[in-house]
């Protein structure tokens, strides 16, 4: 993934006009004195604005990160900003850290944030009250496999695997 140095670039003028104001515990203020920044569907703060007509957006711990720890210099390349304590709203300078992306991962899932089971897992087709539901119904004759799978949008094969307990062995 490419970075954005360009966006960046927007809004670290942005903090340098007093536009915006930074903190330390990560907060970011508009040039009123008032908070700004909307939670995302994944819990990350993102910090909207308008320039030249054009709504753009940033991630508040990406430009903390530019601001305090690369003196407002863009990355050139996609660089990830960890949160140590996997909190993605705690934007504390305090509780970021860059890294790659293997240790980004590692860390996600020793801290519990990522998990390879059942509905933890990204990659996971159904969450565990699915599971149990469409297994009692199957097991009733009161749905197929096709119509999970259709109902669903998983493959065919995932379904049957799911009902024979070869996936999600822990429900």
């Amino acid at each position: 993934m490419k970075a954005n140095p360009e966006k960046e670039l927007l809004f670290v003028e942005a903090v340098r006009e007093g536009r915006l104001q930074l903190t330390k515990s990560g907060k970011v203020f508009n040039a009123k004195g008032k908070q700004i920044g909307s939670k995302s569907s994944n819990g990350y703060i993102l910090i909207s604005m308008i320039f030249d007509g054009h709504k753009y957006a940033i991630l508040a711990h990406r430009l903390l990160w530019i601001w305090f720890k690369r003196s407002g210099r863009p990355f050139k390349t996609k660089q990830i900003i960890n949160h140590k304590d996997c909190c993605t709203s705690n934007n504390r300078i305090s509780n970021l850290e860059r890294c790659g992306y293997s240790h980004n991962n590692k860390h996600a899932y020793k801290m519990g944030n990522k998990s390879t089971v059942g509905e933890k897992n990204s990659q996971a087709r159904f969450t565990d009250e699915q599971v149990i539901k469409y297994r009692k119904m199957f097991k009733k004759c009161k749905i197929t496999m096709e119509e999970i799978a259709d109902a669903t949008g998983a493959h065919l094969l995932t379904v049957r695997y799911m009902l024979e307990r070869k996936y999600y062995t822990h429900v």
